[in-house]
């Protein structure tokens, strides 16, 4: 009797339900650290209401936001740090990240500026590695 090897087959199908758990634990940890960096930072200076009923700045004050903390996640003034976080699908392995220059600056610190992470602090928690086993073993 010939014996019929499905390698092959096995090992694509396991290929395909580890992309997909791979995948599902990316965009999770995606959402929590953008929820992460829901903090808004206060703003300094006055503004006002214009007719459209958005707020506005009054001429001459700047544009100012309080800073976060040394070792805080960074407050959100923009949005554009929140917006710019991703993951890249590479085969059976998935990056989170931001493309902005200065995610780098702010994860790490700089000579003249205390780090203020955001992913490290994600990464670092027993209780999201977890999580992201449970998702990846699921597919």
């Amino acid at each position: 009797m010939p014996i019929l090897w499905l390698g092959d087959k096995v090992l694509s199908a396991t290929e395909q339900k580890a992309q997909r758990g791979l995948r599902k634990a990316a965009t999770w940890g995606v959402r929590q650290i953008k929820r992460s960096l829901n903090v808004q930072g206060a703003r300094l200076g006055r503004f006002k209401t214009s007719k459209t009923g958005r707020k506005v700045y009054k001429r001459g004050s700047k544009r100012r936001y309080v800073p976060s903390k040394a070792g805080e996640r960074p407050h959100r003034q923009l949005g554009t740090l929140k917006k710019s976080i991703d993951y890249i699908e590479t085969p059976l392995s998935m990056r989170i990240g931001t493309a902005l220059d200065y995610g780098l600056y702010l994860e790490g610190g700089t000579k003249n500026m205390d780090k203020r992470p955001f992913l490290r602090p994600f990464i670092d928690s027993r209780a999201n590695q977890k999580k992201i086993e449970e998702l990846v073993a699921r597919g």
